[in-house]
C-alpha cells in the first residue's frame, strides 16, 4: 500500500528542516529517508516515533501523517 507523505515534508520543511538534515537527526542515511518518503521501504515504528518528537506531531495526528493512503485516479473512479 502506498501512503501520501505530502503532509510530513511539508512538516519537515516547515521546521525549517531538510531531509538531508531529518535523516541526520534520525541516524539514517538521506537515501534512506528518501526511499521511505517515496513509497520504496516503509518507515519503522522506530522511524516513526522519531520523527514525530522531532518534529514535535501532536501524537492523534500521526495517521495524518504517516497513514494517508495515496488513492489514485482509477482506484478513485470505482468508487464513485
Amino acid at each position: 500500500m502506498k501512503f501520501n507523505y505530502t503532509r510530513l515534508r511539508q512538516s519537515i520543511y516547515r521546521n525549517g528542516l531538510t531531509q538531508h538534515k531529518l535523516a541526520e537527526l534520525l541516524g539514517i542515511s538521506a537515501t534512506s529517508l528518501s526511499l521511505k518518503l517515496n513509497n520504496r521501504i516503509e518507515f519503522s515504528n522506530k522511524d516513526i516515533i522519531n520523527i514525530v518528537n522531532i518534529l514535535n506531531i501532536n501524537p492523534n495526528e500521526i495517521h495524518l501523517y504517516f497513514f494517508d493512503v495515496n488513492v489514485n485516479v482509477h482506484q478513485h473512479e470505482l468508487y464513485d
